[in-house]
């Protein structure tokens, strides 16, 4: 088996050409540095050095061959530690994130991943579009670095979440809906409309501002239309099947026949957080979670819109 210690003294020994030096500026004796060079000779089967008088030596050619993989090994070694000491820190190594999709639209996701990216750039992002309740019981788990997600009032024991973006809500509806031709829409004239909304429960983020709007404009959420995503939302909406009550960055998206609209006395706002192990355990979540709160703190926000730091 080879010895990386005597790899690196056949290397340094190679450049000298001459074992006093060579021990000198090693720091060991003679005597250990011809063991080690006997060492590696034997383990290859064949002379590596050419001895002369005086210390003097010169490579033979199974040497000059040997001598260039050793460097490779060497160097691979050096990398490997490198890398290794990056990991333990939480600065190298795959990272999995989770991401709702209005993460992706608003321009927190991107641009976290561009920061990430400029800041340590060892680390392997693994991102994947996940509902909010999943990614915290993947937080949890430890199947997931970290999350964007929409806050909840509370979290499992092992789970924090820290907000860091705010977006207005609107109205999102069909071109030729009634209510686009207004100057002012209030959530009383919501009345009668039929709601579109993604994954609808009471106690999720839009779930809840969506019944802040009915007790707003004095109306009960009957009937409410369910679907799967935003995407599909919009498109029933510009299709004239009903409204949506959507976070500002939908208009991102552009949808053939959709429009966006304020609700003058409803100008609630909808929050992302990043979500992590309360134990910080995952190193990558803490050195990313870092970064950010440090590009935060200098005035220089990664997205649009300050973060909400406490």
């Amino acid at each position: 088996m080879l010895d990386a210690k005597a790899l690196r003294s056949f290397i340094a020994l190679s450049d000298d050409l001459h074992f006093t030096r060579t021990a000198d500026r090693l720091g060991i004796a003679q005597s250990v540095l011809s063991a080690q060079i006997r060492r590696l000779e034997d383990v290859i089967g064949a002379p590596l050095l050419l001895r002369r008088k005086r210390a003097a030596v010169s490579l033979t050619r199974t040497g000059e061959i040997f001598l260039a993989h050793a460097r490779e090994v060497i160097a691979q070694l050096e990398r490997t530690e490198r890398i290794g000491q990056l990991a333990a820190r939480g600065e190298a190594g795959p990272v999995e994130i989770g991401y709702i999709f209005s993460a992706a639209i608003c321009g927190m996701l991107p641009a976290l991943l561009g920061l990430v990216r400029q800041k340590l750039p060892l680390l392997q992002l693994r991102p994947s579009m996940i509902e909010t309740p999943q990614q915290i019981a993947a937080i949890a788990d430890a199947k997931l670095d970290f999350g964007l997600i929409r806050p909840r009032p509370s979290y499992p024991d092992a789970v924090r979440a820290i907000p860091f973006y705010r977006e207005t809500t609107l109205l999102a509806l069909s071109r030729s809906h009634p209510l686009a031709g207004r100057a002012q829409i209030h959530a009383a004239d919501l009345a009668d409309e039929t709601f579109i909304n993604p994954q609808f429960h009471a106690n999720d983020g839009l779930g809840m501002k969506l019944l802040q709007l009915s007790e707003v404009g004095g109306f009960t959420l009957e009937p409410i239309t369910q679907v799967n995503d935003f995407v599909t939302a919009a498109c029933m909406a510009a299709g004239g099947h009903g409204v949506v009550l959507a976070p500002q960055s939908l208009r991102n998206i552009a949808i053939e026949g959709l429009v966006f609209r304020e609700i003058v006395d409803y100008r609630e706002g909808l929050e992302i957080a990043l979500a992590y192990r309360a134990d910080h355990s995952s190193a990558p979540a803490q050195s990313i979670l870092a970064a950010v709160t440090a590009m935060a703190g200098s005035g220089q926000p990664p997205w649009p819109h300050f973060p909400m730091l406490a």
